[in-house]
């Protein structure tokens, strides 16, 4: 009877208790990443007897949960992935309806600009159609500046998100340490875990992957140790390593991140990956800063070329033309842990030339090397500031350093990142349009050949005597003298009848042809009072299809290859998130077809699990009943 009653009772003890776990899995069937619990039932030693070995009813040798490790760091992963992808595509979403939408994009802007400028070559003397450009002009470098702003915003949207990631994935790392501890004192052996505390750790742990792609290290005492992508810890048993928000290295603008505590300079930004905080890392490294270095470009480079043109023209008041349109000056910053305070300013030398790309500058207290960094080209392994210089000119850039570097200094040049912020209209008074030639050509109307001369054309518009009134004389057929009728200068140039012959002199240009007679004289003059001449606004136009900024683009080419690039982009991320959330979804039912709760199945178990409870029960009450006769017959 006392077997009798002793196997009942441990059975009831143990049905009990699985009808327990099944009651806590049926509650928590919505807990997100709850594993579920089972109760690991087993028999004790058995008792030996003289006709064998009698069992003594059932243990519960634990309480475990259904956890597969694989496919938690798969889901983790994934997650971290779609994190990552989704918020690059709501950036790179973003930037796409800016940069391609009709009502804010530039293209209809600069077709406008274009459209007025042809209507000015039309009607150079118009009062009406010069004031037009300029109303467009100023319009085209307010559009370039609302776009640079819409950037630069999305740029602060960056640096917020940044931040509170940050912030996030400290409270998370200070919870998943805190659990480790609580671990590490409720763990008594490993059968015996604590599975709730473990589940919450997971939570932890898959919120902390959508943030930042992260490593899980187990321990022998059931803690962890979580790391960042490329090692560096977040986690390490009970301790927290936090990280905090800073200013990059070089520029002010950009958030970085760095181990809380660390000297500057010592950002991680490189080693982030995954989750949002490398989405938001990735969005600005490949696809905000090209986009508004690229905007720069186009404003640097249509205000250099439009502005070189320019001047070589003539106002309505007879004066050469001004700069029509102002940038800002390529931008080099020094490194905050610089030791020297040694600057570099840099000069846009050649627009034509720009890349779209940044330059990282070293110094090892003897020879200074450069990388550009959109290609990761190596410009320069070592030499000195003249070498560097030779290189950068390539590219359109020139450096004038002031101070003494020390070794270790770093310095970052951005040629075009401020250029769209900068760009503005100079002129406002419709007369300074220079849509005229400043100097026109003509043959004396006694001339007995058949030579000609060209309307010629502006080479240097900074040439002192460029209006100077100058005149060609024929001494021979194949001989002529050009005299500056101002200073008396003179020199004499062989003629070429076959071929003509071009003469540069003073800032202009012409060409003779034809078979001119000796005696014949032809005139390079003043173009004062030529208010209706329309040739150097013809240039101006030219200009609009000329292929000569970024590796032959025109203007809105330039343009164009940036909505392009985003648009490239956007897919190729679009597609991305598309297959890591198809990814993640796998992930998501490999795991719960391992961990997750079902309620058909915890029925069933609940109907089996109270049969038995309620057979042990039985068995209770026969040992009872038998006992009780026994007591009773012992007192007869």
């Amino acid at each position: 009877m006392v077997d009798i009653l002793r196997n009942a009772v441990s059975g009831l003890m143990a049905f009990r208790t699985a009808m327990a776990t099944t009651s806590h899995n049926v509650a928590n069937v919505n807990t997100p990443y709850y594993s579920r619990q089972r109760v690991e039932l087993g028999t004790p030693s058995p008792e030996q007897q003289s006709y064998g070995y009698l069992g003594r009813g059932v243990d519960i040798q634990g309480i475990t949960r259904a956890y597969d490790e694989f496919l938690m760091k798969q889901l983790r992963g994934h997650s971290s992935g779609v994190s990552q992808y989704d918020t690059l595509n709501n950036l790179t979403g973003q930037m796409s309806a800016l940069l391609g939408d009709t009502e804010v994009g530039l293209t209809p802007d600069l077709e406008a600009f274009f459209g007025a400028l042809q209507d000015l070559a039309n009607s150079p003397a118009s009062i009406p159609a010069r004031q037009v450009f300029l109303d467009e002009a100023r319009t085209l470098t307010t559009r370039v500046q609302d776009i640079d702003s819409a950037l630069t915003g999305l740029r602060d949207s960056v640096n917020t998100g940044i931040r509170n990631t940050v912030t996030t994935i400290n409270d998370l790392t200070a919870g998943i340490a805190k659990i480790n501890q609580d671990i590490a004192q409720a763990t008594k052996s490993p059968t015996n875990p604590p599975n709730d505390l473990l589940d919450n750790r997971d939570r932890l742990l898959m919120d902390l992957s959508k943030l930042v792609g992260i490593q899980v290290v187990a321990q022998d005492n059931g803690g962890i140790n979580v790391f960042m992508g490329s090692g560096q810890p977040l986690v390490v048993g009970n301790n927290v390593y936090r990280l905090e928000v800073a200013q990059s290295g070089f520029d002010p603008q950009e958030m970085t991140v760095r181990m809380e505590g660390q000297a500057k300079g010592s950002d991680l930004e490189r080693y982030i990956t995954g989750g949002e905080l490398g989405g938001y890392f990735e969005f600005r490294r490949t696809i905000l800063n090209p986009a508004q270095d690229g905007l720069g470009l186009l404003a640097m480079g249509l205000a250099e070329t439009f502005n070189a043109q320019h001047a070589k023209g003539m106002n309505l008041d007879g004066e050469t033309g001004v700069a029509l349109f102002a940038t800002r000056s390529p931008k080099v910053w020094a490194n905050s842990a610089n030791q020297s305070t040694a600057t570099f300013n840099a000069t846009l030398i050649d627009s034509t030339a720009l890349v779209r790309s940044d330059y990282e500058i070293r110094y090892d207290g003897a020879n200074y090397s450069a990388v550009r960094l959109s290609d990761q080209k190596t410009l320069l392994a070592g030499g000195d500031l003249a070498a560097l210089n030779t290189e950068l000119n390539k590219d359109g850039l020139s450096l004038t350093l002031s101070g003494s570097p020390t070794a270790g200094d770093r310095f970052l040049i951005q040629p075009t990142r401020q250029g769209s912020a900068g760009f503005e209209l100079l002129v406002s008074d419709p007369r300074k349009v220079a849509a005229a030639a400043p100097i026109t050509t003509s043959a004396a109307t006694s001339n007995l050949g058949t030579g000609g001369i060209s309307s010629g054309t502006v080479v240097d518009s900074n040439n002192a005597n460029l209006l100077n009134s100058f005149t060609i004389e024929f001494t021979a057929v194949d001989q002529f003298t050009v005299t500056d009728t101002i200073t008396n200068d003179s020199f004499t140039q062989a003629y070429d009848s076959v071929n003509g012959t071009t003469v540069s002199y003073n800032g202009w240009e012409i060409t003779l042809s034809g078979n001119p007679q000796v005696g014949d004289t032809f005139e390079v003059k003043n173009n004062i009072g030529g208010i209706g001449d329309n040739r150097n606004a013809l240039e101006l136009v030219k200009l609009e299809i000329k292929p000569q900024l970024m590796g032959g683009n025109d203007y809105r080419g330039v343009y164009a290859q940036m909505i392009a690039e985003v648009g490239a982009q956007g897919r190729r991320v679009e597609s991305t998130l598309r297959s890591q959330e198809a990814l993640f979804a796998q992930s998501e039912f490999s795991r719960e077809s391992v961990s997750g709760v079902s309620l058909d199945e915890e029925a069933a178990n609940l109907v089996r699990f109270q049969q038995a409870y309620e057979a042990s029960a039985q068995m209770i009450q026969t040992a009872n009943s038998l006992f009780t006769t026994l007591l009773n017959a012992v007192r007869s």
